[in-house]
């Protein structure tokens, strides 16, 4: 009995640790394969201007942000029953000039009536989604872009290393608003161009930082499957030896 009773503890001790030694592979292998992904952002930024150029990489992201002139706000709008219920649109168009290609997008402004403070009109204007996409071919993008808090509209990827154009337009029916001057006389003009126009060049990178516990968690797996194993052959052979030398005595 006693030899049995050892043998059954060092099986159970061998099984235990085995198991703890597993698991500890098991963790070491999940955190070898986390990834992490570190996001690589430069931008250019021109002032009260209508277009913006800059060098892209093929494979970059490009996003695009501004912040409107004070006479965007003045009218004419789009009056609707459905939100936004003061609205204006605004063309964007993003230029290939290595293959001579377009993609269009069509944003929606949300507009506040009338003549609004600068604290307003000198921070980024808000745009209603969806951004449709009327012509694609410039870069690869969604139909529906999303919009960053960080980065702007997104404009999609690029399909070419060289110079790319980005220009914002209103939509004809837009192009004119009704001002006034300090007299209270009204007269039209053409909207400013964006107080602030910037784009960013966006691209993510993923890295695994931990891939060193990968050949850890795996020795440590096959460790803690050989231990119970062994322990159970060990324990087994110990019996057989001890049934063995009692039959001779």
């Amino acid at each position: 009995m006693i030899n049995v009773a050892q043998g059954v503890s060092m099986k159970k001790w061998a099984i235990a640790v085995g198991i703890v030694i597993l698991l500890s592979g098991l963790v070491a292998i999940s955190f070898g394969n986390q990834s992490k992904v570190d996001t690589i952002e430069s931008n250019k930024t021109v002032e009260k201007q209508w277009s913006i150029s800059d060098t892209f990489a093929k494979g970059l992201n490009i996003t695009v942000d501004f912040q409107q002139s004070y006479d965007w706000s003045l009218e004419f709008f789009e009056i609707s029953d459905d939100p936004p219920y003061h609205r204006k649109y605004l063309w964007v168009n993003v230029t290939d000039t290595v293959a001579n290609t377009n993609t269009t997008f069509k944003v929606t402004l949300v507009v506040p009536r009338g003549i609004v403070g600068e604290a307003i009109y000198t921070s980024r204007l808000e745009v209603y989604p969806p951004v449709n996409v009327t012509q694609h071919g410039a870069t690869i993008v969604e139909d529906q872009p999303e919009v960053n808090p960080d980065y702007g509209i997104n404009l999609g990827v690029t399909r070419n290393d060289g110079l790319y154009i980005v220009t914002l337009a209103f939509d004809p029916q837009f192009a004119i608003v009704l001002d006034k001057e300090p007299s209270g006389k009204p007269y039209t003009h053409p909207p400013g161009p964006p107080a602030v126009l910037r784009v960013h060049k966006v691209s993510e990178q993923t890295n695994y930082p931990y891939t060193f516990l990968l050949p850890v968690g795996a020795s440590l797996g096959v460790i803690g499957i050989a231990l119970p194993v062994w322990g159970a052959k060990s324990s087994k052979r110990k019996a057989i030896r001890k049934e063995r030398n009692a039959s001779k005595v």
